[in-house]
C-alpha cells in the first residue's frame, strides 16, 4: 500500500503544481509536504492505539496492519478525489 500511497501523493503534487500555475493562490503545492508527513504520524498513532486495544496481546500485529491498510486506503480515495478521480480509474 506504501508504493500506492506514494504514487497518488506524487501525482496530487503535480496536479497541485498546475493548479498553483494558473490559479492567483500559489499555496497548494507546498502544502502537501507537511499535509503527507502529518497524515503519516497520525496513522501511526491511530493504528498503535488499535493495537494497544488488544490488551491481551492475541492479535495485536493484525489489527495495527489492518488499521494501515484501512487508513491508507482511505487516504488514497482522499487524495484522488481532490484531483477528480472517481473509484478506481486514473
Amino acid at each position: 500500500m506504501k508504493g500506492e500511497l506514494g504514487k497518488t501523493e506524487a501525482a496530487l503534487k503535480v496536479h497541485f503544481i498546475e493548479l498553483d500555475s494558473i490559479s492567483s493562490a500559489s499555496d497548494a503545492a507546498p502544502l502537501t509536504d507537511k499535509a503527507y508527513a502529518t497524515f503519516r504520524d497520525w496513522r501511526e498513532a491511530q493504528c498503535k492505539m488499535v493495537e494497544a486495544s488488544y490488551a491481551s496481546g492475541s492479535g495485536s500485529g493484525q489489527g495495527y496492519l489492518n488499521c494501515m491498510i484501512e487508513m491508507t486506503n482511505e487516504q488514497i480515495s482522499r487524495l484522488n478525489s481532490l484531483m477528480g478521480v472517481k473509484g478506481g480509474e486514473k
